[in-house]
């Protein structure tokens, strides 16, 4: 992916670089789990949407919640 493609992500446990429209920045992720070890491994979104796809930036229901 492109840089003007990524977005930075911090939290308290983790930083992760994804895709700007990936559900990290989506108002529709309500949950994120992690592994310490592996960092995220599960999305939860609040319409049920495919949270694989959309972890690529590819959901149509993608709601910018940093704005």
């Amino acid at each position: 992916m492109k840089d003007s493609e990524m977005k930075v992500f911090e939290c308290e446990y983790y930083t992760v670089r994804a895709h700007k429209h990936s559900c990290f920045f989506c108002s529709h992720c309500t949950d994120i789990f992690y592994d310490y070890t592996n960092g995220p491994y599960l999305f939860i979104c609040d319409i049920g949407r495919d949270i694989e796809t959309a972890f690529k930036g590819q959901c149509n229901k993608f709601e910018d919640d940093t704005v």
